[in-house]
């Protein structure tokens, strides 16, 4: 049976090549994806954050934004370099749209992630034992 590849950067990619030559669709496929999923994550992220007038708005929503479109082809290489099972394509949209959301909570993110791997590192001390 023939299957058709239904993701989301197929289809847009499919999409794109209705306007573009294939090979410029190739490469702008993906990108529309990921924009997608940003602006969504970032539209979240403002919704909850405190009100501010609409320059403050479109900054905060164009600058988180802009930071999961530039950061999520990055992580999705480097989780896939690790997980050599997952598709690269198929991480683009949950990325970017988690990039966009954290937003201006990165601090917090950040510290927490910090506070995992110390504790795996304390772990790992603990696990080793005295020395000798």
């Amino acid at each position: 049976m023939n299957q058709t590849d239904l993701t989301p950067v197929a289809v847009i990619t499919m999409l794109a090549s209705l306007i573009f030559s294939a090979s410029v669709a190739a490469v702008v496929g993906p990108y529309v994806v990921i924009g997608i999923g940003a602006m969504g994550g970032a539209a979240v992220a403002l919704m909850q954050a405190e009100t501010r007038g609409r320059l403050g708005a479109f900054l905060f929503f164009f600058g988180y934004a802009t930071l999961a479109v530039m950061l999520t082809v990055p992580v999705s290489m480097l989780v896939t370099a690790y997980f050599t099972s997952v598709q690269q394509h198929w991480l683009f949209t949950p990325l970017s749209f988690g990039l966009g959301f954290v937003a201006d909570k990165w601090p917090a993110v950040l510290s927490a992630i910090g506070r995992k791997v110390g504790t795996f590192i304390d772990l790992l001390i603990q696990l080793r034992g005295p020395k000798p």
